[in-house]
């Protein structure tokens, strides 16, 4: 049997085995985001609207000591490598 065919959306590969989609625009102009990673349990700990800003914090955790890391793509509108994560890190002294 064929699966259901996806939202069209645009994935940013994160460090950590995470990854957010962006999806194409609904019907009245919102944008739906979906943050994922397999292995993990994630938790919205805060959200906040003001001033026609919006910042969502989750906390993401793995339920294995090994969680499986998605597999770059072609179509991946960026990948961000670790290696670049703890570098800009570093050079923000964080």
């Amino acid at each position: 049997m064929a699966g259901a065919s996806h939202r069209k959306a645009q994935r940013v590969l994160l460090p950590h085995g995470v990854w957010v989609l962006m999806y194409e625009p609904n019907e009245d102009g919102s944008r739906d985001i979906k943050i994922a990673g397999y292995d993990r349990k994630v938790w919205v700990t805060e959200v906040l609207n003001r001033d026609g800003d919006a910042q969502v914090f989750v906390t993401m955790k793995p339920l294995t000591p090994h969680p499986k890391d998605p597999k770059p793509r072609k179509d991946d509108l960026v990948t961000i490598e670790h290696g670049a994560y703890a570098t800009i890190r570093q050079l923000a002294g964080a």
